[in-house]
């Protein structure tokens, strides 16, 4: 038995066991991506994922970490990464991540801006939403009002977090994200020049 082979197999077992049971009555989280990308490092089995990929079996496992981007980046970012192994899934990874489809993020409160059902497990936008508003300007992402966002229950100790019906590209995402953080370093560095 080759290692290949047993991956193989393991993978064959995991998918079958995501597919046929809740994923939150399978343990941590973070248990299950561990294992799932041991088993998709295998370079036939990431040709394989992404050639099956619907959302049963371990294709679940990615959309739950889809599911929570760009609130909890790690998990989707570690499965991404086992997916890659060759030229062909590299591009298939970078097209997912350039064609998002859910925005999550945490509030304390409920916004002044959103209206939501009664039983506040729906909101929708009222105003337009600048993502990164402290960014140099340069490049943005902004949520149109009318936006719908899914409440998920049981996900927040304290708060709401709610995931977004929002398309957009990560990498627009990231290059924010790096922006904010040349903001942030260029105004820390203004700020001890008058100290």
């Amino acid at each position: 038995c080759t290692a290949s082979t047993a991956k193989m197999c393991i993978y064959g077992l995991l998918s079958f066991v995501i597919t046929s049971f809740e994923e939150e009555t399978l343990g941590s989280p973070q248990h299950l991506i561990d294992a799932a990308c041991e088993v998709l490092s295998a370079p036939s089995l990431a040709e394989l994922f992404w050639e099956m990929r619907p959302n049963m079996g371990l294709g679940m496992v990615l959309d739950s970490a889809v599911g929570m981007f760009p609130h909890t980046t790690g998990p989707l970012l570690q499965l991404l990464t086992a997916l890659l192994s060759n030229k062909s899934t590299v591009k298939k990874v970078y097209t997912f991540l350039d064609k998002m489809s859910f925005y999550t993020e945490v509030y304390k409160h409920k916004p002044n801006d959103i209206v939501s059902k009664d039983d506040e497990t729906l909101w929708r936008r009222q105003t337009p939403k600048l993502l990164y508003p402290l960014g140099s300007g340069q490049t943005n992402l902004r949520m149109p009002q009318g936006v719908l966002g899914q409440v998920m229950l049981g996900v927040a100790e304290r708060g709401y977090v709610v995931r977004w019906d929002y398309s957009y590209s990560s990498w627009m995402l990231f290059t924010c994200e790096v922006e904010m953080l040349l903001h942030v370093v260029s105004t820390a560095g203004t700020l001890l020049a008058f100290l």
